[in-house]
């Protein structure tokens, strides 16, 4: 197998062997195991690692029967950036709070909890938040009372999964082009799913908007959060497999992921 670099959608047979190229503009074709036609390509959208999917060419059905999208990168397109700047926006006046002062401060509040299942997305969003003024001038002087004070009277936190949805549509951070490949192989008869590393809002927020819960349906999207196990443990890929009726054919699934270590899988994984 050739590695696509970090920009490029990485595609594979789930524990089965494939073929991805990767040409000079940065596109990514897949190919199924025997064939010499590309099962479907990728385009590069921006350096930022999301893809929009050009033409794509599906063998005959019976040699891939099921494909796999993640969301982050691939369905739709980053959503924790676009979140840091609204927060840091509330208290960018007084506390001259930054989105860089929280993106420093999320290299030390983890969300892996949030994405486990074991915290909602709010409560993550409201530790990066504290933990980041803290780190400000005006925020050093106060006590912690005070700043869970400002960030509960600035911050609906019980409505933010709608805040989630209002960002993702006013934002477009739904990757259009890759949601209807995801459609046109679920009206050509292929089984299509979704396995996506989010907290409970994120992942709910994302199937709405997007419109791929509509198109695929509740039992064919798994969310990390509902497993209480995330990529790229093996638990969730043996999940996912059983679920869609794959356990002894796992050669018949593409899975479609922009990240090296969720391709590779354990023990690559990075510290949370």
């Amino acid at each position: 197998m050739k590695r696509a670099s970090t920009f490029s959608v990485l595609i594979l047979v789930l524990l089965s062997q494939v073929v991805l190229s990767v040409s000079s503009a940065y596109s990514s074709e897949i190919y199924a195991p025997g064939t010499h036609k590309p099962i479907c390509s990728f385009d590069r959208d921006d350096p930022d690692g999301h893809f929009k999917a050009s033409e794509a060419v599906f063998p005959k059905k019976g040699e891939i029967t099921t494909v796999i999208f993640d969301v982050g990168g691939v369905l739709g397109h980053d959503l924790l950036k676009p979140l840091r700047i609204l927060l840091a926006d509330r208290f960018s006046e007084d506390f001259g709070l930054t989105e860089n002062n929280l993106r420093t401060a999320s290299e030390r509040v983890t969300r892996l909890h949030a994405d486990l299942g074991y915290e909602f997305d709010a409560g993550y969003h409201r530790r990066l938040l504290k933990e980041g003024l803290r780190t400000t001038d005006l925020g050093a002087q106060l006590g912690d009372a005070e700043i869970d004070r400002l960030i509960d009277t600035r911050i609906e936190w019980a409505s933010w999964e709608n805040t989630l949805k209002a960002v993702i549509r006013e934002q477009s951070l739904c990757n259009e082009a890759v949601v209807r490949l995801a459609q046109k192989l679920n009206e050509s008869g292929y089984t299509v799913a979704v396995l996506s590393d989010d907290s409970i809002e994120m992942g709910s927020a994302r199937m709405d908007v997007c419109g791929y819960l509509d198109i695929l349906g509740r039992e064919n999207i798994f969310i990390s959060s509902t497993f209480n196990t995330k990529k790229p443990g093996a638990e969730i890929y043996r999940i996912v497999l059983e679920k869609l009726g794959l356990t002894d054919s796992p050669e018949r699934a593409v899975f479609i992921d922009n990240k090296h270590y969720n391709i590779h899988g354990y023990p690559n994984q990075p510290s949370a």
